[in-house]
């Protein structure tokens, strides 16, 4: 795959894939435990591993559902690769949802607030 120049120049530094969890079925359904469940992740990777980066790949169809800012995102960008041939669960729509260091705060206070 070919990675293009703006996902080269965001995702810089330490870089921590958050992404193909799995949550019990009895936990799924609520918006509102899926937000709770992503931003508890987000801050114990963030503080075990001083990342500078989270990120995931999300299908476009999810993320007009809303998924990446349900699951703690702040950015998103289409298309980030030039897939050769994407592995499953991989497709050529995915894109990349990431949450800088910078940028965790924000996105936990919104959480937290929307609780």
């Amino acid at each position: 795959h070919s990675v293009t120049d703006k996902i080269k120049h965001e995702l810089q530094g330490d870089l921590a894939y958050f992404g193909d969890l799995r949550v019990a079925n009895s936990f799924k359904g609520s918006r509102r435990n899926i937000r709770a469940f992503a931003l508890i992740g987000h801050i114990l990777v963030h503080f075990r591993w001083k990342c500078d980066v989270h990120y995931s790949f999300i299908s476009a169809e999810n993320i007009e559902r809303g998924a990446a800012f349900r699951h703690g995102f702040s950015r998103v960008h289409p298309r980030p690769f030039e897939w050769i041939s994407p592995t499953p669960p991989r497709s050529r729509s995915d894109q990349c949802a990431f949450l800088p260091k910078d940028e965790l705060l924000g996105m936990a206070l919104t959480t937290v607030e929307a609780l």
